[in-house]
């Protein structure tokens, strides 16, 4: 009888840790895609630039790509900033 006991009180210790374990996997999934969205959207972002920079044909143009360029970065980094602070205050209110 103790025999038994002792197996479904760890039966029903692991079920919850393993749901646990599970959720995180799913969560693990939905950011790595994310990031990978993101990655394949800097990649096409570098190589339009790159073919701006390629296709200047005085300076004037290719202070237009680079100006072109510093505003998308200015606006990624207010957006990371943003994100990055939406963690800090969601970590505050745990």
């Amino acid at each position: 009888m103790k025999n038994i006991l002792w197996i479904v009180s760890m039966v029903l210790l692991t079920v919850p840790m393993l749901a646990k374990a599970e959720e995180k996997n799913g969560d693990f999934a939905t950011n790595k895609a994310q990031i990978l969205q993101e990655i394949d959207q800097r990649i096409q972002k570098l190589q339009q630039h790159k073919a701006c920079v390629s296709a200047a044909k005085d300076h004037t143009a290719f202070l237009a790509c680079s100006e072109n360029m510093r505003e998308w970065r200015k606006g990624e980094r207010e957006e990371r900033d943003d994100r990055r602070s939406d963690r800090k205050e969601e970590r505050q209110n745990r």
